[in-house]
């Protein structure tokens, strides 16, 4: 808060009403520069008993101020409460008593002093300017816009407070009414960094990373030293995917200011996503040691600890997090993996078959009920109720997310794509438009823009399944066969009894020389007659190769073709572990030339004659 700005400048207003031979004594205590000899001047002055109660109430104010100095705040009540009891349209001592309740972290009080103030001299900014920032800290920002539009009108050319009135805006999402304060800041005098700084702030939550970065780089231009815009321009390249770049600007924050709790965090959010879940939590450590109720760290620590297979440490960070913001944690929760899938399927299935009852009234009740039709894979009626919910709200990130799924299972990864682009337009943090883009990119081949989306998506939600899958496969594909294996791991975990996730991880686990029997440990509950089941009979030793094709090819037609192109791709793989690779690249080329393009074992078969070479 800008303390004491103004105060001496209006005392003049009071020393001129008292008589000539009150300002003998209080010119010495006014002129006094130095607050521990102020003090003392003004209680002289006061001790003499020379004072009339004009001249008394100007000494006790006077020595109020000295204290506010001295950081003793205490004393500086007592002084303003005798002040205001002499005098009591004395408003500048009422607004000064409010700044040291406001230093006491009474922030009642002060906004109480502050408009008794106003109500006495509603002609002058400072008590409208100070109780704007209380106001504003209480998260009462409509009051607060109300007092800065005040302070704004008597003095207009005051570029800082159309930059505090922006900051307000900024943090009701306002985020166009905040530009065009920044921008009148800006015209007032463009060589000053803060409304750059804030503009900056503004364009990146309206998702306009690159206007954000240019005026970020006007704002350090200004001010080379400016810590939040390194800090601010490192977010916006982190959102647009640059981790180089937001690298280096986190760490350059981190020069800056080594007790900037938050661009530790950014810095480990960088790691996380490049998979150095290590680094990424010494740096949230270092985080949450700065700021002990720093819940976001916490929240993210929690998703790097469960990367590394640590729940337990998870879900310790998981649980403090929601201590501290239970906002953070809104459905992050580790599932209890002894019935992991059996409790879920229960509750989603009922909450379709109601849905399906239900005649939608609402945008959301038309994405559940959309939702409901692809569980029963009835995509045409599932896509006519997620437009419908797009027509009902155009501004539904979920509806959209939801379209580009549909996209996804017809095979329209282009729309699919467009789809999560809007909903990561509407909802920046949207783990399932991550994820769901991320799947659209893993099925055009461009395995590390899927991985980047599913890194996002996983972050802001490590709780699904089908994401840690997707990521597995696609790490595969890039031969990062042991970050492969973490995500199958977690995968498995949470359907233990599933052979295709046992099988991927069997496979990850072998090609990155892992011990990769223990993934087939839990097969004892599969039954090795039923597809896939023959296939974990493969790798187990239990069954020939040649026995496992015939079980595949003895299949009723309708299922056959499919049935045989995962099974030349399970035996292609086996062969490349036998290093049989000639046969193995015969089966790939089987599935790659014969095959549906939208499966896993397509993909996969391509990469890996890709890996082979000519």
């Amino acid at each position: 808060m800008r303390f004491f700005l103004g105060l001496l400048g209006t005392l003049s207003i009071f020393t001129g009403v008292v008589r000539a031979q009150t300002n003998v004594f209080v010119d010495p205590c006014l002129k006094e520069k130095d607050p521990d000899a102020a003090v003392a001047t003004c209680t002289k002055a006061i001790e003499d008993g020379n004072l009339n109660s004009d001249g008394l109430a100007i000494i006790y104010f006077l020595r109020g101020i000295a204290h506010q100095k001295r950081k003793q705040q205490e004393q500086a009540i007592n002084d303003f409460d005798q002040a205001v009891g002499l005098r009591p349209s004395y408003y500048q001592a009422f607004y000064a008593r409010g700044d040291s309740y406001y230093m006491q972290g009474d922030k009642d009080r002060a906004i109480q002093d502050f408009s008794q103030s106003i109500k006495l001299h509603p002609e002058g900014k400072w008590a409208f300017l100070h109780r704007a920032i209380v106001y504003s800290e209480q998260g009462n920002y409509s009051q607060a816009v109300a007092d800065y539009t005040e302070a704004i009108r008597f003095e207009p050319g005051d570029v800082s407070l159309y930059n505090d009135r922006g900051n307000v805006y900024t943090n009701e999402r306002e985020y166009d009414r905040a530009v065009a304060d920044y921008d009148q800041a800006i015209r007032l005098n463009p060589n000053v960094a803060a409304p750059w700084q804030g503009r900056a702030v503004a364009y990146d939550a309206k998702g306009q990373y690159d206007r954000a970065i240019q005026d970020f780089d006007q704002a350090l231009q200004l001010n080379p030293n400016y810590g939040d815009a390194y800090y601010g321009r490192a977010t916006s390249y982190f959102k647009k995917n640059e981790y180089d770049r937001a690298l280096q600007d986190y760490e350059q924050a981190i020069r800056l200011n080594p007790s900037d709790a938050k661009a530790f965090d950014g810095r480990a959010n960088v790691y996380y996503q490049e998979g150095e879940y290590d680094h990424a939590i010494a740096d949230y450590d270092k985080a949450i040691q700065l700021e002990p109720n720093f819940a976001w760290a916490f929240r993210d620590r929690g998703s790097a600890y469960l990367q590394k297979g640590d729940r337990a440490r998870a879900q310790q960070d998981y649980d403090q997090a929601t201590r501290l913001n239970p906002d953070t944690t809104k459905g992050l929760k580790i599932p209890d993996l002894s019935h992991p899938d059996e409790n879920n399927r229960e509750t989603r299935e009922k909450q379709f078959a109601d849905a399906l009852r239900s005649t939608p009234n609402s945008a959301e009740e038309f994405v559940m009920r959309g939702s409901a039709y692809v569980n029963q894979n009835d995509l045409q009626y599932a896509m006519q109720d997620f437009d419908q919910a797009v027509r009902l709200n155009p501004n539904l990130a979920e509806a959209y997310s939801n379209r580009a799924w549909v996209y996804n299972r017809r095979g329209e990864y282009d729309r699919a794509i467009e789809e999560c682009d809007r909903a990561l337009q509407l909802a920046p943090n949207s783990a399932q438009a991550f994820n769901n883009r991320g799947l659209s990119y893993y099925m055009k081949g461009d395995d590390a823009r899927a991985v980047q989306d599913l890194d996002r998506g996983i972050a802001e939600d490590p709780n699904p399944e089908l994401p840690h899958y997707w990521r597995g496969v696609a790490h595969f594909q890039l031969e990062q066969f042991a970050t492969a294996a973490t995500d199958f791991t977690i995968s498995s975990e949470r359907m233990p009894n599933d052979p295709h996730r046992m099988i991927w991880l069997y496979l990850a686990k072998a090609r990155a020389h892992e011990k990769a029997n223990d993934a087939l440990a839990s097969a004892r509950q599969v039954d090795l007659d039923a597809w896939p089941g023959p296939a974990v009979a493969l790798f187990l030793g239990k069954i020939a190769p040649k026995t496992f094709m015939e079980i595949a090819h003895n299949v009723p037609i309708p299922a056959k073709a499919r049935q045989l192109c995962e099974a030349h791709f399970y035996q292609g793989e086996y062969e490349l572990l036998h290093d049989q690779r000639k046969e193995a690249i015969d089966d790939f080329k089987l599935v790659v030339e014969a095959c549906e393009h939208n499966t896993f074992w397509y993909h996969t078969s391509n990469a890996e004659l890709k890996l082979a070479g000519p």
